[in-house]
């Protein structure tokens, strides 16, 4: 299931989001910590200040089939959304990495591949976090969560592993079940099994390591 939602402000302003997680709070909460720590899109966080600092309401519209998520958000934010309008002009919103940083480092159970799908961030952004390489300003926004980060992420068919800073991504057991599987990744049986014999060590940009 997903769900349609809407944020009011104190300025009576709305803005129409929508989550694929079956707890909404967890969104809503992302949502609060990126106004907290001004790392919302600025029509968010404009809002936020005009609203005397106060968090913005929320309010379910719709609980719905994943299937129907796209369209249903069209219609709402036809409707309601004042403030959707060039929210996803950044190329990668803060808000989407924060999102992704608390269910990285929660309870969410997520795999890669459905936090990929709820923070719109591709497979490499997931990896910068977890690595440290790129968005070092989680940190100050959690230090304790940041520092308590571990390199390894479970998933379906591998994990990450952090080795001397380069995060690298364990295809296991099979090659041809993990292609069928994990598709986003754009891999071909030839590049993974050239890094199985040692002839490479990176595929698609990806440093990797088959375990049979």
């Amino acid at each position: 299931m997903a769900f349609i939602y809407l944020l009011r402000f104190k300025t009576g302003k709305t803005y129409v989001g929508k989550t694929k997680l079956d707890n909404w709070e967890t969104r809503y909460n992302a949502h609060k910590s990126s106004l907290r720590t001004n790392r919302a899109s600025s029509l968010l966080q404009r809002e936020f200040i005009n609203s005397d600092l106060e968090y913005p309401s929320i309010e379910i519209l719709l609980e719905c089939e994943l299937s129907e998520l796209g369209a249903m958000e069209r219609h709402y934010i036809s409707r309601y959304g004042e403030l959707n309008q060039d929210i996803g002009s950044d190329s990668i919103s803060q808000d989407s990495i924060i999102l992704a940083f608390e269910l990285l480092t929660g309870d969410s159970n997520l795999t890669l591949k459905e936090i990929s799908l709820e923070t719109g961030l591709c497979s490499t952004s997931l990896s910068n976090i977890l690595s440290k390489k790129l968005y070092k300003w989680l940190s100050i926004y959690n230090p304790k969560k940041y520092e308590e980060m571990h390199p390894r992420y479970n998933k379906i068919d591998g994990t990450f592993t952090l080795t001397n800073g380069v995060a690298y991504l364990e295809v296991a057991p099979s090659i041809r079940d993990f292609l069928l599987k994990n598709p986003e990744y754009n891999f071909t049986d030839t590049g993974l099994r050239s890094v199985k014999s040692g002839r490479i060590k990176k595929h698609r940009g990806w440093y990797l390591r088959v375990n049979t």
